[in-house]
């Protein structure tokens, strides 16, 4: 599989060595080439299960050489390897799978030579605590990070599209994330379960999360990235999340997708949802206004806006989950909705039951304004009968876009 025009070896270890002659050593350096029967190999890659606990114990030092390009699945690591640290010649491409599983490494910086990462490479590492990734890799592949109880911070460079499977599943020392922009899908229960992420940004391309992406996660503040369709179920099922932007672009709000974000105060809906599920917005007990400005009424199920309560039971091993009421938050809230559908909305259930619907001016309600041939403004701002204005002014403007879009916008 290695196209390479010049003898190669692999480090491998003696599963026949009986005596244990590894036991006690506490460094290693790889040599770069090995000669045999008056021919020189190059050394290009660390075979399965060379470096782990069991064969090298009390292994702290661990030197690797340039040109090598490889190292394989389960090659170094194990609970009780002492070995913290290690750097990665800047010829390796690949990486494979849980490679550092349960190693006590505490930092890495992967060259730019690394293409392929597999699923699990540090797994329960549990000392690791800072990881830069090559700017070459595009996917972090299932588990990569999981159960890192230590990490705090790992650099996702751009070029990076895809998050795996789990891939952060429980790191509870994670607190900030910077997601590059070149993301464009993140796997189910990637960053699920991490305990203290409270800050991480979406990027406007991000098209896809998958369920339980940020289950039990307690991120904060959620706008929808503008290439995205759906908000998957459970994306966002217990988090902390004080306010949510749905933005046009959304056409479903899936099951339970905000379900127990007992800290939510505002949503808002900017048009274009068509769909919300079962229990999306259910037991966010502190919702307070809830903006739907969309241009029909979304079909919404009965129960997505409930409130549930947990209920343990008599011997205490049991836990269930008891319906409080099928409305119970809309109830608690005030919906905002376009003036052209306050009566629509009145009478639509769900939507029928929130404790106030209030109306508010429909903000693209006008057609094109004609605009003089030989105007050569991008932009243009008129008052509510057609006069041409410097810049907008306190109360309702006019402005039109090079498009010949318009719309209005309330200056205070």
């Amino acid at each position: 599989m290695w196209d390479v025009d010049y003898p190669c070896v692999e480090v491998t270890y003696d599963e026949s060595d009986n005596q244990g002659s590894t036991q006690s050593v506490t460094s290693v350096v790889v040599p770069a080439t090995v000669e045999y029967a008056e021919t020189l190999y190059h050394v290009i890659g660390i075979g399965q299960r060379t470096f782990i606990a069991g064969h090298y114990p009390r292994l702290s030092s661990l030197v690797l050489p340039e040109g090598l390009l490889y190292i394989d699945d389960d090659a170094i690591g194990g609970r009780k390897l002492p070995l913290k640290s290690i750097i990665i010649p800047n010829t390796v491409t690949t990486i494979g799978a849980e490679v550092f599983k349960y190693s006590n490494i505490e930092s890495i910086v992967l060259p730019s030579s690394v293409t392929y990462l597999g699923d699990g490479a540090f797994l329960d590492c549990n000392s690791l605590e800072f990881v830069s990734l090559s700017e070459n890799i595009q996917t972090i592949n299932s588990t990569t990070f999981a159960h890192c109880d230590n990490l705090r911070t790992v650099i996702i460079p751009e070029g990076v599209t895809r998050i795996g499977v789990r891939a952060f599943f429980m790191c509870p020392k994670l607190t900030s994330i910077h997601l590059p922009n070149s993301l464009r899908e993140i796997d189910r229960e990637a960053f699920s379960t991490c305990a203290h992420l409270t800050n991480i940004n979406f990027p406007p391309e991000l098209r896809n999360m998958e369920a339980f992406s940020f289950f039990l996660t307690p991120i904060m503040k959620f706008k929808s990235p503008t290439a995205m369709s759906v908000i998957r179920e459970r994306c966002f099922y217990q988090a902390s999340l004080e306010s949510v932007t749905i933005t046009p672009n959304i056409k479903s709000i899936e099951r339970s997708a905000f379900e127990y974000n007992e800290n939510l105060e505002t949503v808002r809906i900017e048009g274009g949802v068509e769909q919300i599920d079962v229990d999306a917005f259910a037991s966010c007990f502190h919702l307070k206004d809830f903006y739907c400005l969309t241009d029909a009424v979304p079909q919404a199920d009965n129960l997505a806006f409930a409130s549930y309560k947990y209920v343990i039971g008599e011997t205490g091993n049991t836990l269930r989950i008891e319906l409080i009421s099928p409305t119970g938050i809309a109830e608690q809230a005030t919906l905002h909705v376009r003036k052209s559908l306050l009566n629509r909305f009145q009478h639509t259930y769900p939507w029928s039951k929130f404790k106030s619907i209030v109306a508010i001016e429909d903000e693209t309600a006008i057609g094109p304004i004609a605009i003089d041939d030989e105007s050569s403004s991008t932009r243009r701002v008129y008052d509510l009968v057609g006069r041409l204005r410097r810049a907008a002014q306190p109360g309702l403007n006019v402005i039109v876009g090079s498009d010949g879009r318009s719309r209005k916008v309330m200056v205070k």
